[in-house]
């Protein structure tokens, strides 16, 4: 491992003890790893704490105010995902709304770590952007959400486009060491070298 490398990943550990809420990972072309796990292991990896993680469903409630009036917002998160790995391609089955995803981590641009609190309250104030929300109860239980950026129409779901994924997990060392899986699952799949990262 680089230094370079070395130090964007504990960068990444750093972010996510001081901030646990967030973290950032870029797989940029100068600072690649030259050894490590194959794609095939890593892949399998990633397959395997998805699958340990089982359903994931959690809720909360936030209390809003403005000019709709004022009342309680329900939040629902489910995930339900059967992974299928493939070297550099990944397939998602996602079992909660019969949808197959088509993963190639060569086309990876980003990982960020955000936490189902921060997901649920971003996701809220989008839909009622004019109203003052606030979280009455935290989400239940803790998320930490790996998500995942890819190039433009990378990802397909029967028929439709999509490029960013979200894995939740309960625990936020799980949820780094696969953000962390990801960005070495671009470095083994040749990555994107023409991008700006």
């Amino acid at each position: 491992m680089n230094n370079s490398r070395a130090s964007l990943l504990t960068t990444i550990a750093v972010c996510m003890m001081a901030l646990p809420s967030f973290a950032h990972a870029d797989p940029s072309s100068n600072q690649r790893l030259g050894s490590g796990p194959s794609i095939d292991e890593t892949s399998n990896y990633i397959s395997n704490q998805i699958k340990i993680q089982g359903i994931i469903q959690s809720f909360a409630q936030f209390s809003y105010s403005g000019g709709d009036g004022a009342g309680v917002l329900n939040y629902r998160y489910k995930e339900d995902y059967n992974p299928t790995p493939n070297g550099c391609k990944f397939n998602l089955y996602n079992r909660e709304n019969n949808q197959y995803i088509n993963i190639d981590f060569s086309q990876l641009q980003r990982v960020d770590i955000i936490s189902g609190q921060e997901l649920a309250y971003n996701s809220v104030a989008k839909d009622n952007h004019n109203v003052m929300i606030k979280p009455l109860s935290p989400l239940t239980p803790a998320l930490f959400i790996v998500r995942a950026n890819f190039v433009s129409n990378m990802l397909s779901a029967q028929g439709a486009s999509q490029s960013s994924l979200d894995i939740a997990f309960q625990d936020h060392d799980t949820a780094l060491r696969v953000s962390k899986a990801i960005v070495h699952a671009n470095d083994l799949c040749g990555g994107r070298k023409d991008q700006p990262f």
